[in-house]
């Protein structure tokens, strides 16, 4: 499972010149590993500090709205690692090449954009732009953000666009450089970054799409893009997925364990067959979770209010009962091949009946302004809001709108109507924001289990009521949110 690498234990304390060449010995790793295999290396140099000062002093700059960019220090730690950095020698046409799928080597050019001239003159410490933003949308520039390192205490943090007067995030936020670019080289250990080859012009090659890597062409050239989802993401939401059945199962009352059996042996209910979900508008990643995923059995509650289609005829019921006849909302992607993907309930919110034996769906309200007090509700029904993606308004946990290589975000809908809870409780520290990975949630709630913060009966994660049950996510909201210690990258 691919994971933000851990803290390390205690090392001895090394010296700021030795910390410099760690930073720039794992950068410089990371470059190797981004140029093209099976390719003669390209020519390389340590000149940024001579390319900045070149372009300081002769430009080009904007005819226009002119920005002298300010000079660096040279006796600070960071123009110390900037000797040590190398680069490829940047192309006559273009001097942007991929580092990541989401970052430029460094460009001296953009390492003071004229867009944070105000965020840099209300900064306790100058920082600079080292690793500008390799995004697929052409409306963002490369300059207009990516990760920036404080000059002199080099911690960095990713911004996409100037936060405004006042709103730099706070030192504490930053992050160690050597731990972002081991995060980065985590990636392509884990398969996360791949090397994939494509016919498209070497202009366009830079898009962040994902490329089948069984195409064969007669000219390639080679891009770095992200593995494609149905594998290490299916793999870490089934691993995620069996920690939190096992931490409940470990904790659901002796008095109801099936006689001799241990509580950590229980019994579970094999997976949703692909048969049954033949003709029904499930997305990819959902497809192949569900059909990899065993349910729990004798029991009914995985979180507060949340359950599992206890059988295949219960999945097909909510499905062809609340399937509109234009199902286009929950479309999110058709890709090259002609497939289409579906946004896709998962894990539905559930209401047990009187006796015990039936669960049913539970829907959000016609009328979602029966919660003034709840902030987000009244987004729900809105054009932009989540309504319309979900099947027949069931409540419960959704893969979400993303592209392919994102298949395994997700979404959870409250019975309420609610949408923020269940997400990241603040921006991204290294990368563009992004909603939380099933297997990010489903650890999440693991870890409420294995913390006693969330209580387990004999039907699960137990409330007073299934009311209590549905509401326990819209009352503790800091609690249901996700940080981004230790997330699936």
């Amino acid at each position: 499972m691919s994971a933000s690498p851990e803290p390390e234990p205690e090392q001895p304390l090394i010296s700021l010149d030795e910390y410099i060449t760690l930073c720039a010995d794992l950068y410089n790793t990371l470059l190797a590993k981004s140029l093209p295999p099976n390719s003669p290396p390209p020519e390389t140099s340590t000149d940024l500090l001579q390319r900045y000062e070149s372009f300081r002093a002769n430009g080009p700059f904007d005819t226009y709205d002119p920005y002298i960019p300010p000079s660096l220090d040279p006796l600070s730690p960071l123009a110390s690692l900037l000797s040590q950095l190398r680069t490829t020698i940047p192309s006559p046409i273009s001097n942007l090449t991929p580092l990541t799928p989401l970052l430029y080597q460094p460009i001296p050019e953009y390492f003071f954009p004229p867009l944070y001239s105000n965020e840099l003159d209300e900064a306790d410490s100058p920082f600079l732009l080292l690793y500008p933003q390799r995004l697929p949308s052409e409306a963002q520039y490369a300059s207009d953000g990516g990760l920036f390192v404080d000059i002199y205490d080099l911690r960095g943090i990713w911004l996409g666009a100037p936060p405004g007067p006042g709103n730099l995030p706070s030192s504490e936020k930053w992050l160690p450089l050597d731990y972002l670019l081991r995060l980065e080289l985590s990636r392509w250990e884990s398969g996360r970054y791949i090397h994939d080859s494509t016919a498209e012009d070497g202009l366009k090659v830079q898009k962040w799409v994902p490329v089948p890597s069984t195409t064969t062409t007669t000219t390639t050239i080679t891009t770095i893009t992200t593995t494609p989802w149905p594998n290490l993401q299916v793999a870490e939401a089934i691993s995620e997925w069996e920690r939190l059945l096992s931490a409940i199962e470990s904790r659901i009352p002796s008095s109801s364990t099936p006689e001799g059996t241990s509580p950590g042996e229980r019994e579970r209910i094999e997976p949703l067959r692909l048969e049954a979900m033949e003709g029904l508008h499930l997305g990819k990643f959902a497809t192949q979770f569900l059909t990899r995923a065993c349910r729990p059995k004798g029991w009914t509650f995985v979180a507060p209010g949340i359950g599992t289609f206890s059988s295949e005829a219960s999945l097909r019921e909510v499905y062809t009962a609340a399937e509109p006849e234009d199902a286009s909302f929950r479309r999110t992607f058709t890709n090259p091949e002609g497939e289409e993907n579906w946004v896709t309930l998962l894990l539905p919110s559930v209401a047990v009946a009187a006796d015990g034996v039936k669960s049913t769906p539970v829907q959000v309200p016609a009328d979602v302004s029966r919660y003034p007090d709840l902030d987000d509700v009244n987004s729900f029904d809105k054009p932009y809001g989540f309504s319309k993606a979900t099947v027949g308004r069931r409540a419960g946990l959704y893969t979400s709108w993303a592209d392919e290589r994102n298949g395994d975000l997700v979404q959870l809908v409250c019975p309420s109507g609610r949408t923020n809870a269940g997400v990241f409780g603040g921006p991204c520290p290294w990368g563009p924001d992004r909603g939380p990975r099933l297997a990010e949630v489903l650890g999440h709630w693991a870890n409420l289990v294995e913390d006693g913060v969330w209580a387990v009966g004999e039907d699960g994660v137990e409330e007073d009521g299934v009311e209590e049950d549905a509401a326990w996510f819209d009352e503790h909201v800091d609690l249901a949110n996700l940080s981004w210690d230790h997330v699936i990258e």
